[in-house]
């Protein structure tokens, strides 16, 4: 998993429309919630901010800790050609080393149209998608901001565009004022 810096970063130095070429992937935003001794990014430890970062937004360690990155995008020597594999073993495309996620424990699928479905791979504590159970093998159209869950692993499914969204959120800080 991968923190939000570097992303913050192209997002304030990018459009858009550019941000979206450049990471032209889906993404799933991760959500800390209970730790595990097995997911060392949950607990504390001490992160390298930069002054300016820190100035510009003060409230930034809390973010850093509450959020991960992980692409939707195929591993180099997977075995499925049509498939990403998201798991807890080694050998899936995304790696999530948490002890309610199975060894292979999901899986997505690129569309003919470009849309990203997902679908369980009979995991044994389960894969949800906006709070419904997916059935073993079930496959479901996923479509931006879906709320994913893995085991006990908390996600947010982005496209390019929604992610870059998301993170100009992040960099506009909290809103003064009525909204």
């Amino acid at each position: 998993m991968e923190t939000l810096d570097p992303y913050l970063d192209d997002c304030e130095r990018v459009e858009r429309g550019v941000f979206a070429k450049i990471h032209a992937h889906p993404w799933l935003v991760v959500v800390a919630n209970e730790p595990d001794e097995g997911d060392r990014w949950r607990v504390f430890r001490t992160t390298n901010i930069s002054a300016r970062r820190l100035a510009q937004k003060p409230d930034y360690p809390s973010i850093q800790a509450a959020y991960r990155v992980l692409k939707v995008v195929k591993a180099g020597d997977s075995p499925w050609s049509n498939r990403v594999s998201i798991g807890r073993a080694r050998n899936n495309d995304i790696v999530v080393r948490h002890r309610s996620v199975s060894k292979l424990h999901a899986h997505f699928f690129v569309d003919d149209d470009q849309g990203m479905s997902l679908a369980d791979a009979g995991s044994r504590n389960g894969t949800r998608v906006n709070g419904r159970r997916l059935a073993a093998n079930e496959t479901v159209l996923l479509a931006a901001n879906d709320e994913l869950r893995f085991g006990s692993v908390d996600a947010i499914y982005k496209t390019p565009l929604e992610f870059y969204d998301f993170l100009q959120n992040i960099l506009a800080g909290p809103r003064v004022g009525p909204t």
